[in-house]
């Protein structure tokens, strides 16, 4: 009887609310949902777009690098998408480099 005592005592001091802790606010939750849908499909588009559409980035440094130093001449079909391929790739490197910077706060 004395340990359900002193376990009850215990469990009240788990249950009771300290007035310095913040309260649970659920929009900060819906917030921090809705931000996380956003960045991962942020993310999502920036690799799909650098890796995947017309080919990716690296099928047309491969075919530049073939171009440049083998002068084995390429289709220019190869080429199609290389802006976008580029503007992801530098938004990706540009968001790396700001992680980088603030890494430490």
């Amino acid at each position: 009887m004395r340990i359900l005592r002193k376990l009850e005592g215990w469990l009240g001091e788990l249950d009771g609310e300290d007035e310095n802790e913040p309260g649970y606010d659920p929009g900060h939750l819906a917030g921090t949902a809705v931000v996380l849908c956003i960045a991962l499909g942020v993310l999502y588009w920036l690799l799909w777009t650098a890796l995947v559409y017309r080919g990716g980035i690296f099928t047309k440094l491969s075919a530049f690098f073939r171009v440049a130093l083998t002068k084995v001449p390429s289709t220019p079909e190869v080429f199609e998408g290389l802006l976008g391929n580029t503007l992801a790739c530098l938004l990706i490197g540009f968001c790396l480099v700001g992680l980088w910077r603030n890494r430490n706060g």
